[in-house]
């Protein structure tokens, strides 16, 4: 049970953690199940209920954890579910809702993991426009897990998190935040342990314990704090000053001096990590910047030129220094800049012009000496890059390589399956869409060029040879299991080893019925080769395989991504080996299949997929398949 609430005509209504929504009626022990329902958006849209409210204006609410809110219509039973969609800014934040506040004027105000912190106001909410407006880290929140909201008298939202509480002024969208240095026992709140007292008093409980405090005898900081500010190049401090007594010259940046650094800081110290500060460079910056908590911004290579540095700052609780400190920066041109020095250019030119036809000659065979050695030294230079470059395109392939293969076996590891796999996803994608693009004319596309098979191999009995002889056993098995998997597959497969045991091949080639023959052939050869472990022992392995094609869904890429089909094959070689080992089991899709939470109804529901055939299985198996652990079996049948 996740949470409760009792309507005044005696009804109860229970949300729990698997069990979706349940209603008690007064006067019965009966209970009404909402559940979710597969294929039906008309129902709950997840079992995992968190939060339920029942809103001034009559209407039931469910926050649910990975299915949004829901609406419920209390006459027909049926739910409206509001999703977050990552194309839409205005959509709700998180699909796990999970804290749901109404405040006095009627707004709604969602908790969600990961998603911040969102307000819907009633007037779209009646009208059903789901625009939901989000505050996040970027806004000013410090976490975006929200755990609990409460409304104080003020109308302002006290809200706890994994880091702290804050207080929330909706109407002025201003944060203030409070932790371990404002007196909080922890950081870490607990969801949903949260209570208003009748007295105003606030309650919130988290991992250290409870905390509870008035919001009005909160005190906030209401000190102007004078800003200091010094600056200084790499070899000394040049100057400084403060908001209330700024230098009356300018510091001057000799030409030398290859930056200039300022320190600055906000003379408040009731918490100084808390301090706020925005600085501008006049002269360089447009607008103020925020240094995100730093107290030291550095320039370097101003040209020359007047500056004027000017810095604000604040105290914890966000009351700004009534005026910036302002330090002016003076940066000295080098002396072959100044106004002699331009003079003294052009007396030498008008040297250079008079003496010119007097060195034309001299000049000219300077001119091709110079050429003559220049081109020699490129010529040199040239070869000694190329040379280098071989050198270093031959350490980086070398590079490259091992990064791509493990160490043991010198197969691919999974670094080469996510690079070579977001090309081929790529080409599959761009294969149907070309096809459905043309329908009027259609592509000549090979289906095989179009599809990819994964084929997970997890080895049986390979444990049992490590804790018997060792990991050098292991070792030498792993190899030979190597050597069947390369001569079992061609060219256009790849061999991966995906953890200690269990090896991924990847392929493009196959149609079904080959790929079923192949992984035929690899469970023979496990199973039939004698492996040499040391010491003229031999040890017996075999592979559990299960394997699926991506696009699951043919023609319909974008249904599930290749790692949930990697996943799909992984589940049906734990079907192998749950069944019976020394096995191969595939998994397939077929015209009745739907695409929605199709991952968990294949790990939860398997053999009610295939019963109502929206799935498909093809096994080495003669026997019964087990589709489901046998602890939920027995659980189930008894």
């Amino acid at each position: 049970m996740t949470s409760l609430l009792g309507d005044p005509d005696g009804t109860l209504w229970v949300g729990t953690y698997g069990g979706g929504l349940n209603r008690l009626e007064p006067g019965t022990r009966r209970f009404h199940h909402y559940r979710r329902r597969a294929g039906d958006r008309s129902s709950l849209s997840s079992d995992r209920v968190l939060i339920i409210l029942r809103e001034r204006g009559g209407d039931l609410w469910v926050g649910t954890e990975d299915g949004g809110l829901n609406r419920l219509d209390e006459n027909t039973g049926s739910f409206i579910a509001y999703r977050h969609d990552p194309d839409d800014a205005t959509s709700l934040g998180s699909n796990s809702a999970w804290e749901l506040v109404e405040t006095r004027d009627g707004a709604f105000w969602i908790g969600t993991m990961g998603g911040g912190l969102n307000r819907w106001d009633l007037a779209d909410r009646r009208a059903g426009r789901p625009r939901f407006t989000r505050y996040t880290k970027a806004d000013g929140l410090v976490s975006d897990m929200i755990h609990g909201i409460l409304e104080a008298a003020d109308g302002a939202l006290w809200l706890s998190s994994n880091r702290g509480l804050t207080r929330f002024v909706p109407n002025r969208d201003t944060f203030q935040h409070f932790d371990e240095s404002n007196g909080l026992q922890g950081s870490e709140f607990n969801h949903g342990a949260r209570l208003l007292a009748r007295d105003g008093v606030m309650y919130f409980g988290g991992t250290e314990g409870l905390v509870s405090f008035h919001p009005a005898h909160v005190r906030q900081n209401q000190h102007s704090p004078t800003v200091v500010v010094s600056a200084r190049d790499q070899l000394k401090t040049l100057g400084g000053g403060d908001s209330g007594n700024p230098p009356s010259t300018p510091i001057k940046l000799d030409y030398r001096s290859n930056f200039v650094a300022f320190d600055f800081a906000a003379l408040d110290y009731a918490s100084p990590t808390k301090n706020q500060y925005r600085y501008r460079l006049d002269g360089l910056d447009k607008d103020w910047i925020d240094p995100n908590g730093h107290r030291r911004v550095t320039y370097s290579n101003l040209s020359p030129g007047d500056y004027l540095f000017q810095v604000k700052g604040s105290n914890n609780d966000g009351v700004w220094s009534e005026r910036p400190a302002r330090l002016a920066v003076r940066a000295v041109p080098p002396p072959w800049r100044t106004v002699q020095a331009y003079m003294l250019y052009g007396l030498l030119v008008l040297a250079i012009i008079g003496a010119f036809f007097y060195r034309e000659h001299r000049k000219l065979r300077l001119e091709t000496r110079q050429r003559i050695r220049m081109e020699h030294e490129i010529a040199l230079r040239t070869r000694e890059i190329a040379e280098r470059n071989v050198e270093l395109e031959k350490a980086i392939l070398e590079l490259e390589t091992a990064s791509l293969t493990d160490s043991l076996t010198g197969l691919r590891n999974r670094r080469f399956l996510y690079d070579y796999i977001e090309k081929t996803v790529d080409e599959i994608e761009d294969a149907h869409a070309t096809a459905r693009s043309d329908r009027q004319q259609p592509v000549a596309v090979n289906p095989s060029s179009r599809s990819v098979f994964f084929l997970m191999i997890d080895l049986d009995g390979f444990k049992a040879i490590n804790d018997k002889h060792g990991h050098h056993s292991g070792d030498m098995a792993l190899l030979q299991v190597c050597d069947i998997l390369r001569s079992c597959c061609g060219t256009s497969e790849h061999i991966i080893r995906w953890g200690g045991d269990e090896f991924l091949i990847v392929g493009r080639r196959h149609s079904r019925p080959g790929i079923e023959e192949l992984a035929e052939r690899i469970r023979q050869r496990l199973a039939d080769h004698p492996y040499q472990i040391g010491g003229g022992q031999i040890g017996r392995l075999s592979g559990s395989i299960g394997f699926a094609c991506y696009p699951f869904i043919p023609g319909h890429p974008q249904a599930l991504t290749w790692e949930q089909v990697i996943g799909i094959a992984d589940h049906a070689s734990y079907i192998a080996k749950n069944s019976q080992r020394n096995a191969w089991v595939g998994l397939y899709s077929t015209p009745r299949t739907l695409p929605d939470d199709l991952v968990d109804r294949i790990k939860s529901d398997l053999e009610q997929q295939v019963a109502l055939g929206q799935l498909r299985i093809t096994t080495s198996i003669r026997g019964q398949l087990l589709l489901q652990d046998r602890r939920k079996r027995e659980m189930a049948s008894g």
